[in-house]
C-alpha cells in the first residue's frame, strides 16, 4: 500500500460504520490490489460503488 492509499484507507475507514469494517477493509484491499496489478478501471468502480455507499 503507498502513501495516498494509507491515508485513503484510514479516511474512508475511520468514517465506515464499526459493523461494516469487514467489508469495507476486503473492498479498500481488492481494489488497492487491481491497482497494482492495473486491472483497477471504471467497470470496476461503479461495480463496487454500490457496496461502498
Amino acid at each position: 500500500m503507498n502513501q495516498g492509499q494509507k491515508l485513503f484507507y484510514n479516511f474512508f475507514i475511520e468514517r465506515v460504520q464499526d459493523d461494516k469494517k469487514e467489508v469495507a477493509i476486503v473492498l479498500l484491499e481488492d481494489g488497492f490490489k487491481r491497482q497494482a496489478e492495473g486491472t483497477f478501471n471504471l467497470t470496476y468502480f461503479q461495480e463496487i460503488m454500490p457496496k461502498c455507499i
